[in-house]
């Protein structure tokens, strides 16, 4: 991607910047829906192991969350950053979030308790930390996840994920989190459809003269790089993102949004619906004829029985985060910010469409339409082989 290139304006703080809630609340229902139709479907199956397998773990996971449907667990970990300092709506009064959200007595107090746990910006362990991970995708990368490598951590959101299958599958050792079963379950309805969107996975790094970098461990910590964070630090235009409570839309809240938006209209259009409402079309579309391809891992072995592979699912997705950002260039002027105090430097800068007549959303909404899908049936499956 040499034509994308660095606007280095000015520092933007967290505060400033949008929420970053993959795929948003419509999309999280979607995936959670999908997942419990599919599960629901499942336990009816005219092959009765199948429909045993599929009914235990139906039955154990509505118990897990006190029959709060997946499509209402599934914007939890969303929902709680409103009880952060100082901005959240709800800090003062937590209970108000609860009661607004209909959680169940028996949930609300694990939701509480992991959040007590996970609060510390200062800390490794912050709750907002968990829903993603920072693989590089510029020149150079090759798009794959493991740990390890820049931008991963132990809590980021494929370790998580593996944490939380661990934690449904039988006693898993406690990491400090606060994560029980059912908060396991609750982080990996949404996780898993954090997982599937692309700026949750890959973001571009830059030297502070506008090159994309790959950037070693050394370089975030000397501060000689500078990060796009997803995508949240680059605004876009209108016609790809509206404006945000007053400010430009940026790429990142494009693809948690507005880009679904407009799957979800297609979706509507083409499947002869009554409204693009996603538990609807999620019903819609737990038909085994809208399974899509190549969502299930190959065994590790002939003959061996498929399993999870959070890293697969990652590195799957970190070609779609490049090419997100690969339809952009972005003017550099000579200003470099000035150092933070983190690992790596962000910046503010405004991209502009390669080719101004091209729909970005248009190209984004089918592949948006797949990510939900495999979002939808993967969560379906790992419920079902790791609650029996």
């Amino acid at each position: 991607m040499n034509s994308f290139r660095l606007l280095a304006i000015l520092m933007v703080s967290t505060a400033c910047l949008q929420p970053a809630a993959a795929f948003s609340g419509p999309g999280h229902q979607f995936v959670g829906a999908l997942a419990e139709d599919l599960l629901a479907a499942r336990a009816k199956s005219p092959d009765k192991v199948e429909a045993a397998r599929a009914s235990a773990a139906l039955a154990a996971a509505r118990q897990l969350l006190g029959n709060l449907s997946f499509a209402a667990a599934a914007t939890i970990p969303d929902d709680i950053k409103d009880w952060d300092l100082p901005t959240g709506k709800f800090h003062a009064n937590p209970d108000e979030l609860v009661k607004l959200k209909g959680w169940p007595d028996s949930l609300a107090g694990y939701i509480k308790a992991y959040y007590a746990k996970n609060l510390d910006r200062a800390s490794g362990r912050y709750h907002h930390n968990y829903h993603f991970t920072d693989i590089p995708i510029g020149p150079g990368s090759d798009l794959t996840y493991a740990l390890g490598k820049v931008g991963t951590n132990q809590y980021d959101i494929v370790q998580t994920l593996r944490y939380c299958e661990q934690c449904l599958k039988g006693p898993a050792a406690d990491d400090g989190r606060g994560i029980t079963p059912a908060m396991a379950l609750v982080l990996l309805i949404h996780f898993t459809g954090d997982l599937h969107q692309p700026l949750h996975v890959g973001s571009e790094y830059f030297k502070p003269d506008g090159t994309p970098v790959v950037p070693t461990q050394a370089n975030l910590d000397q501060h000689l790089v500078l990060a796009d964070t997803g995508g949240n630090d680059l605004d876009v235009p209108v016609s790809v993102s509206p404006l945000y409570s007053g400010r430009p839309g940026n790429l990142h809240h494009a693809w948690d949004y507005d880009i679904p938006a407009r799957a979800f209209a297609a979706w509507e259009k083409s499947l002869g619906a009554k409204s693009r409402d996603p538990l609807m079309l999620a019903a819609l579309l737990a038909d085994p004829k809208y399974e899509p391809v190549q969502w299930q891992p190959k065994p590790k072995a002939p003959g061996a029985v498929p399993v999870p592979d959070w890293e697969a699912w990652a590195s799957e997705i970190l070609p779609l985060a490049q090419q997100a950002h690969d339809q952009f260039k972005v003017p550099f002027p000579p200003v470099a910010p000035a150092a933070e105090k983190g690992p790596a430097r962000t910046f503010h800068g405004s991209a502009v469409p390669k080719d101004p007549s091209e729909d970005y959303d248009g190209w984004a909404a089918p592949l948006i339409q797949r990510e939900l899908l495999l979002a939808g049936w993967r969560l379906a499956w790992v419920i079902e082989t790791s609650l029996k």
